[in-house]
C-alpha cells in the first residue's frame, strides 16, 4: 500500500504539472500522503517487530519490565 500511495504521489504530481493548480493539488495530497504515511508507519513498525529477537517482544512493555529487578541509573 506504500509503494501504491507514493507512486499516486508520484502521478499527481505529473497532474499538477500539466492539469492542476496548487490548491487542487493540495487537496488530494493531504488524502493521498495521509494514507501513505499511515501505511509505511505500519510497515517500518512491522519490520522493526521482525528484526526483534524473540525474547525481547514484549508487547508495549519496556525490555527490562519482566524482570523483578529496577532498571540501572543512568550516571549524569
Amino acid at each position: 500500500m506504500f509503494h501504491v500511495g507514493h507512486a499516486a504521489i508520484m502521478g499527481l504530481m505529473y497532474l499538477y504539472w500539466t492539469h492542476l493548480n496548487m490548491f487542487q493539488t493540495l487537496k488530494y495530497l493531504a488524502i493521498i500522503g495521509t494514507l501513505t504515511f499511515l501505511a509505511g508507519n505500519r510497515m517500518l513498525a512491522q519490520k522493526a517487530v521482525k528484526r526483534m529477537p524473540p525474547s525481547k517482544v514484549v508487547g508495549w512493555q519496556s525490555i527490562g519490565a519482566s524482570d523483578k529487578t529496577p532498571p540501572p541509573r543512568p550516571n549524569l
